[in-house]
């Protein structure tokens, strides 16, 4: 396939753009540009996306994949309920982003990418995994709540986040709720379960899980990070360059998962382990600390184990 595939194209001026559901199917190609599945360009109204599915299987993709692609100014841009797929021995050179909303211009306006789902298995993905991205340059909200990814034998080689909302304006951002789970795979750069930034405001990010699995009850398939670089985060909330403690608890789960090095993790109030079979000496996930040689800190963390049946 030349250049790029739109799957839905709506520009309005002076109105809302609004899509809901729809489907982009592609398999068994080379696409040699991007895949937008729904892209949504409002002026002076909202552009607001709900329900809508990409699905790429046995495919190349030369650029990168956005489910949904919402841009306003003057309005609100929000993008919900959609569904990105990547299966099958597909490689996706750039990234990929279950949604991106952005407003712009100086408004109230919403920006929300929320309760949005990616799902990729077996496959090649050569920059970040995004499951919403929600930007605002206004005094509005900027959230990315609720989002899923399901990783399971991927290559990443840079971060993975299911909600990452950004506030570049006088507005808040919020980040909270989302869900990721690493089964098996390489990855390189760190794990987030949310992230939030806001310039001038108040940022919120918590109450996220991360889940780390294997195969098997022998530990089998575990994931596979960078000693040195990868850091599991539960949360992160930034404003300026304040940091702030996650706004609910974060949980990390590992299940059925061993033999694991990473750099460190951070911002974890729950610990939950269901333990594969284990041998003397075997460890669940060594932290090196990184180049810095960053401490580990769970002093306030519940631990919970079982053994896997």
């Amino acid at each position: 396939v030349e250049g790029a595939i739109k799957g839905f194209f709506l520009n309005a001026t002076g109105g809302d753009a609004i899509a809901e559901g729809g489907s982009v199917s592609v398999s068994e190609t080379t696409v040699e540009g991007a895949i937008k599945g729904f892209f949504l360009n409002a002026t002076g109204g909202d552009a607001i996306a709900e329900g809508g599915s990409v699905s790429v299987s046995e495919t190349t993709v030369e650029g990168a994949i956005k489910g949904f692609f919402l841009n306003a100014t003057g309005g609100d841009a929000i993008a919900q309920d959609g569904s990105v797929s990547v299966l099958n021995n597909s490689t996706v050179k750039g990234y990929v982003f279950g949604a991106s909303t952005t407003v712009k211009q100086n408004s109230s306006a919403t920006s929300r990418a929320s309760r949005n789902t990616v799902t990729i298995e077996n496959s090649k993905i050569g920059n970040l995994v995004y499951g919403g991205y929600a930007v605002n340059e206004s005094s509005g909200i900027a959230e990315a709540s609720g989002n899923i990814l399901t990783l399971k034998n991927v290559n990443v080689p840079s971060f993975i986040i299911p909600g990452f909302a950004q506030n570049n304006g006088s507005g808040k951002a919020v980040a909270e709720g989302n869900t990721v789970t690493l089964r098996g795979g390489t990855y390189s750069g760190s794990i987030f379960g949310s992230y939030a930034y806001a310039a001038g405001s108040a940022a919120t990010a918590g109450g996220n899980i991360v889940t780390l699995q294997g195969d098997d009850m022998s530990g089998g398939g575990s994931p596979s990070f960078n000693p040195q670089n990868t850091v599991i985060w539960g949360s992160r909330a930034l404003v300026g360059r304040q940091e702030y403690a996650p706004g609910s608890p974060n949980t990390l789960n590992f299940i059925d998962a061993k033999g694991m090095t990473a750099a460190n993790i951070s911002n974890f109030s729950i610990l939950k382990y269901t333990l594969p079979n284990m041998k003397a000496q075997e460890s669940v996930l060594t932290l090196t600390g990184g180049a810095n040689n960053e401490k580990t800190d769970i002093s306030n963390a519940s631990v919970s184990i079982a053994v896997a049946d």
